[in-house]
Order: structure tokens, then sequence, then C-alpha cells
């Protein structure tokens, strides 16, 4: 590997074994005057130890030349004892890369994930690309917080951005240690020769992971082929029910069909989405509604919690997701964080139908679980897709982004829902007329003539 011999002997005393031999140290925090950090080379690692008293915190750096254009992988081993925030402390226990120009003035700082804790050993890393102006890089790390933290074994390595060695190995690292579904959709393959997006493509797809995609200029290019499954409603059937048109502007269509309101949202993106809302509060005096999300697949979770927000009496909990923590050794979470549902507007108690399906994804998912934790709601039709990751840009170089999930959905009862899909309420099938359209305004018109 090309890439890994460039730099790697550029850092002085990568490991201690000469004590602080090559290190700069400078002042990486301070809160105010009182005594500094304890730094000390200790068997091979540099150890950090503060406490409450603490008010100073050196950082260990060394500084190197870097091109403009570069990309820069730094990565140290680390591990941590009773780390922890204390007062005023800073939370800052991690590895830093500062990029700058011919002058030393600051083009840019990244740093890694933060230890806390108690952590055994685990590499830390930091990817950067050097803007323009760039001419070295500052690396480095330190800790600002009580408690005891080692530093071992820094290693550097700086390319061209576009140098293939370095992509793929900084995309790897970014996949190993914070992608949530290494077990479900594995790693990434070999980067090939040839055109870069279709090599890109021809790395990822094997992982067969719907919000896996590369971002070029020339466009988006997908990792996935479109949904397998066919489409669950009958548009013909749709139109035939209705009895009134209130918007009928692509990707939503909104009506009545007699009594009973009737709403197709087709996407969660902020174009028609007003006039969507617009159309909804004309329905007020239906005695009911069907909301049909069977198409969408997915966009803005946002807007899909403020429809749904309209029917909730209170704040309500529909689901959880979890992020990798990338300072725990091994496939590591942090603990699941709950999505919440807050009330929109005044509160509607009308019975609604969430109609679903196979097409169904990603924020549409978290809809149907939103929906589905208020007692005023049924879901019917069929399961949904199952995919979901909060999908956010990794940098393989300027103008070219690979996006990457970062965290893994799961149900209120801790269960992942990715490949697997939320089942509705009710299942009814496909067919010609729109079978579950069909049940839905069946169960509407059965809890009127109920009152």
């Amino acid at each position: 590997m090309r890439l890994l011999l460039l730099l790697l002997g550029q850092l002085a005393n990568p490991s201690f074994e000469e004590g602080t031999k090559g290190w700069v140290f400078e002042t990486g925090a301070q809160t105010g005057e009182g005594p500094a950090a304890a730094v000390e080379a200790d068997g091979g690692e540099l150890r950090f130890v503060s406490d409450g008293a603490t008010r100073l915190w050196p950082m260990a750096s060394q500084t190197v030349d870097c091109p403009a254009g570069s990309r820069v992988l730094f990565r140290v081993a680390a591990r941590c004892k009773g780390l922890r925030r204390e007062g005023s402390q800073y939370e800052n226990a991690n590895a830093i890369v500062i990029l700058l120009d011919a002058k030393g003035k600051r083009l840019g700082i990244l740093g890694s994930a933060v230890l806390r804790g108690d952590r055994e050993r685990v590499d830390l890393f930091v990817h950067a690309l050097a803007p323009p102006g760039t001419a070295s890089a500052k690396v480095g790390f330190f800790s600002s917080m009580s408690g005891t933290a080692w530093f071992d074994d820094a290693r550097l390595a700086i390319a061209p951005a576009e140098d293939r060695a370095a992509m793929a190995e900084a995309l790897r690292l970014h996949f190993d240690r914070t992608y949530p579904y290494l077990d479900e959709h594995g790693r990434p393959g070999e980067l090939g020769e040839g055109d870069l997006g279709a090599a890109l493509r021809a790395m990822l797809a094997p992982m067969k992971d719907l919000h896996i995609w590369i971002e070029t200029p020339q466009g988006p290019v997908y990792t996935v082929e479109g949904n397998p499954d066919p489409p669950n409603w009958n548009a013909k059937a749709i139109r035939g029910r209705l009895t009134e048109v209130l918007l009928d502007r692509p990707p939503h269509l909104v009506g009545r069909m007699g009594e009973v309101g009737y709403a197709f949202i087709g996407a969660w993106k902020k174009e028609g989405f007003q006039e969507m809302e617009g159309a909804l509060d004309r329905l007020a005096d239906s005695k009911a509604l069907i909301l049909d999300v069977r198409a969408n697949g997915g966009g803005d979770e946002l807007l899909a919690r403020r429809i749904a927000g309209r029917f909730a009496a209170k704040p309500v909990v529909y689901g959880l997701a979890q992020a990798r923590d990338p300072t725990i050794a091994g496939n590591g979470f942090l603990e699941p964080f709950e999505k919440r549902l807050e009330p929109v507007g005044k509160e509607d108690r009308r019975r609604v139908v969430v109609l679903q399906g196979p097409c169904c994804v990603s924020s549409t998912e978290w809809f149907l679980l939103m929906m589905g934790a208020l007692d005023n709601v049924t879901t019917v039709g069929l399961r949904s897709r199952g995919a979901t990751g909060n999908p956010q840009p990794f940098a393989l170089f300027p103008g070219v982004n690979v996006r990457v999930p970062t965290q893994k959905g799961l149900t209120l009862e801790r269960k992942p829902f990715e490949g697997a899909g939320i089942p509705p309420e009710e299942e009814v099938g496909r067919g010609e007329e729109d079978p579950a359209l069909a049940r839905a305004l069946e169960m509407l018109a059965a809890r009127s003539d109920a009152r």
C-alpha cells in the first residue's frame, strides 16, 4: 500500500518509545488560571491525567507538509479510564487535524470521536481534505476532562485526493468505525479502476443498502436498483372513488371520497408540501381521513412529523434510533435515543386509516411508527420495505460524496426494522380495484355507523 508508506515516516517517535521526543506541547484548552494536566510518556504511551482542579490542558502535536488537494488520514490508538466532564471543562479527548496555510493561518480543524468513561484500546481517526491554500497539517491529541487518557501508535497518511488507494482506505475506515449495519450488510469491497462512479458503485453495490449512494457533479449514482416489489396501489381505482378533488399536483393528490377525506402523500419534500397541508385543512369537515403513503419513498422526517403531529393529543415516543460509537472497540453502539412526536396545532381526533406498502421507505417508515403510536389511527396494507439510516455525506474529494447511514432504526420494542419493515395492523394485498383502499373505506364507514 503506497499510501500507507507515504508519510508514516514523517512523524517522529510515533509510539513514544523515546519519551516525548519530537512532540510539541501547546495549550489545547484552558478555563482560567490554575494547574495544568499532567502529561508524560508511560511505557510507550503518552498519558494525560487531570481532575476537577485542572485549568489548562496541553495538546501534543507535530506539523508536517501538506499540499492543497491532499487527503489526510490521521490515526492514533487510545484508551481511557474514568474520563468525565466536570464543571467548566471542555469535552475533548480525541485526535485533532489542523490545516494551515503558508503563514500558519488556520484553514480548518477536524476532530475524531471523543473518548468518555472507560474505553479499551481503540483506533481514533480523522479524515480531512486539504482546501486551496493549505501548506501544512498539524496533527495531535489531548484530553481536557477529568480522568486518564492514553495515546499511542500515531499514524499519518497524506496523498493526493484522487489517489484511489487513499480514497478506498479512508472510506473503508469510515464504514468500519461508524456504519451501523455491518452485521446486516457487511463491508465495502475493493475499489477498481476505470470510471470512478462505476468503480464506487461496484465497491458498494454488494452491500445492498438502499441508503448508500454516490453524489457526483453529474448526478447521483445509486448502488441499489429500484424496489423489486410491485406497487400495492391502483391510481385508476383511487381516482375513480374521488367525489371531489382539492389538490392534484404530483406527488400529492387530496380530495374527498364521499364523507371521507383522502390524501395521497407521495413524498416528504418541501416542494408543494404547504399546498398539500392547505388542502388537508380544507378537509376539516370530513368525518374521517385516509392518509395514503403507499408510494412515499421518504425524505424529510420533520415534514412527516408535521402531518402526524396533527393527530397527537400529547407528546408520544414512536421509535428509537441508535448510532455507532467509534471509541468502543468492535461493533459498539451508543444507547438508543428516543424519537418523539409533538402535537401540531389543534388536535384532530377523527378516525384515520393509513395505507402503507413495500414502497414505504426511511422517513415514511418512521411516519408509520408515529401514526401507529396514536390511538385513533389504524394502518392497513402491506409491510414496508425496511430501510432506514439517516445517511450523511462522506467527502471522497471535492464534488464527490458517498452517502453513508449513521443510525439504526428500532421499534419501541428495540427491534431493528432494517430488512424487516413495519407491518400494518391489518394486512390487505394487491388487486385491480385497490382492495386496501376499499378496506379503509369499509372500516371508516363501519365506525361511522357505530356512532
